[in-house]
């Protein structure tokens, strides 16, 4: 019975190693995942603050004395993967199909009417 009761108790302590060990790894994966989610919701908001921005630059900057966006000035910006849209003509890239879009909306005035302008990003 005595050799009996060794094994048991073999049996019993590498389980709970074995057990220990298991909880580790996915706790540290599980470290691991939320650490690239974090990152990507970093990129993500950092994506969605550069629309706002060149949409308010553009706002701001690049409207004539009566306040009439100019759009010969927006057509000179050149972005890295990004599109500004006034009124339905696009200027700049084309976004790709597969990938999140942030984009940030203004109303401006082209021409005597007011038009939306849109930044996108991605």
């Amino acid at each position: 019975m005595g050799l009996l009761n060794g094994f048991i108790l073999e049996t019993e302590a590498l389980l709970a190693a074995f057990a220990a060990f298991l909880s580790a790894a996915i706790l540290l994966s599980s470290a691991a995942r939320s650490d690239a989610s974090a990152q990507q919701s970093l990129e993500w908001g950092k994506l969605q603050l550069e629309a706002d921005s060149l949409a308010d630059f553009i706002v701001m900057r690049l409207a004539g004395e009566k306040g009439e966006l100019m759009l010969n000035a927006v057509g000179e910006i050149r972005r890295v993967r990004t599109q500004i849209v006034v009124d339905g003509q696009p200027f700049g890239e084309e976004p790709p199909s597969n990938s999140s879009i942030f984009s940030s909306r203004r109303l401006v005035r082209v021409s005597g009417r007011t038009v939306l302008l849109e930044v996108r990003k991605w």
